[in-house]
């Protein structure tokens, strides 16, 4: 997986010479059934841009949806002081699947007090957007 934190663009090859390329944030679009093809030009500039070799994709298919991210691109995770005892691991991005291991780890270490990260999990907190 490569994703590019500022154009919010992202890939990660599927095989058989496939890849998926696609980007992130549409502030306050509505919600749609099917791709929005309006948006490919977009794409295959950022595309161009951040991998030329993929410029020229042939398009096969595609989808939209809700990408659960922050807009700091990092997870959220940690307790939330309001509520005792509730913990956040979210807003992945869609990578979580991805990272469940570590967001494990230091969730665990969170609750257990322990301090085996070499993070500053500080950073991950949601009083971050405070």
């Amino acid at each position: 997986m490569v994703e590019d934190a500022e154009l919010e663009w992202y890939y990660r090859g599927l095989g058989n010479e496939k890849v998926l390329i696609g980007m992130g944030r549409e502030l306050n679009a509505p919600a749609t059934d099917g791709p929005n093809m309006d948006f490919l030009p977009k794409i295959r500039g950022a595309t161009t841009y951040r991998a030329p070799r993929l410029a020229n994709f042939e398009l096969i298919g595609g989808t939209s949806g809700i990408r659960p991210i922050t807009p700091d691109i990092l997870p959220i995770i940690g307790p939330v002081q309001s509520v005792g005892g509730f913990v956040n691991c979210c807003g992945w991005g869609g990578e979580g699947i991805m990272h469940s291991p570590a967001g494990g780890v230091i969730v665990a270490n969170q609750i257990t007090g322990a301090s085996t990260s070499f993070v500053d999990t500080r950073l991950f907190l949601a009083s971050r957007f405070v």
